[in-house]
């Protein structure tokens, strides 16, 4: 038996993939190794061991060596990946670019990684919903930007280290694992992309009630609505001044304020600087 500490993990295999809107999925494929999947884009649905997951951004599957699985893409938006092949307690890395296989046919026993008892691998879930940890993100792609220049002073030794913190990480977060509701998502990525959208509107939109909604939304995002809210305008307005020629009553009107006093208002709460003197100040610097 081993400890999740005891681990010397190296990577077999590391990218990031786009699915096809036509692909074929595969059924029943099973991995050499284990395998961390984080969805940076799309939509869609995963099969594991006949249990079929809804997924999307920020989901993260983690896969055991012989665990059947597939992969269903949105037709209209399929997923984009970052994907880790790894093994956990050999290092290096069997030198193969072989890390699952398709379908029962092409299956050799000889690829697969050694596979020890660890209490603390086998609790984790396969399905983690990490669209509360943008860290997670940045994680994989350095992990994989460091595979992938191997060839560079210390690269090896770098994504080694990396997966090692990023898997007790993912260990921690699954212990520990948020409250996450689809309904939730949907309306905070529709907030994130448009700052001047009623959230109450979207809730309603979702069926939820008004209690409900507040609960879920302060467990997932950390933040009440109206200050979530409020932090996106603040962003949205930051940017329309610096990267914008609009007016500030233009601005404050595209970000439903029902007047210029007002928005220099609040700007000026949240900031401490009323915009035009943020907008002046940053000409200035030439930020």
């Amino acid at each position: 038996m081993k400890k999740l500490e005891q681990a010397t993990p190296s990577i077999r295999i590391a990218h990031h993939y786009r699915f096809s809107k036509d692909r074929i999925p595969e059924t029943n494929r099973v991995g050499y190794c284990y395998a961390l999947h984080l969805f940076d884009s799309g939509r869609g649905k995963v099969q594991i061991d006949g249990t079929m997951y809804t997924a999307g951004k920020g989901t993260l599957i983690f896969l055991r060596p012989d665990q059947p699985h597939s992969f269903f893409p949105d037709a209209v938006n399929p997923f984009s990946s970052f994907n880790i092949y790894y093994e956990p307690w050999r290092r290096p890395a069997m030198n193969t670019s072989k890390h699952l296989a398709r379908d029962q046919s092409e299956y050799d026993k000889a690829m697969l990684t050694p596979v020890w008892e660890c209490p603390e691998l086998e609790q984790m879930p396969n399905v983690l919903q990490l669209q509360h940890q943008p860290a997670v993100f940045e994680m994989m792609a350095l992990i994989i930007e460091s595979h992938q220049h191997a060839a560079q002073p210390y690269a090896e030794e770098m994504e080694n280290s990396l997966l090692y913190a990023l898997i007790l990480q993912l260990f921690m977060w699954s212990s520990h694992q948020a409250t996450y509701d689809s309904r939730i998502q949907r309306i905070k990525e529709r907030l994130d992309l448009d700052a001047s959208l009623k959230y109450l509107d979207l809730m309603e939109q979702e069926a939820l009630k008004k209690s409900q909604f507040h609960r879920l939304f302060l467990e997932m995002t950390g933040l009440p609505p109206r200050a979530y809210c409020l932090r996106n305008l603040m962003k949205q307005a930051v940017t329309e001044l610096l990267e914008s020629r609009k007016s500030i009553s233009d601005i404050a009107e595209s970000l439903g304020f029902p007047s210029i006093h007002y928005f220099s208002r609040r700007f000026k709460a949240y900031y401490g600087i009323s915009p035009k003197a943020y907008r002046e100040g940053m000409q200035i610097t030439g930020k």
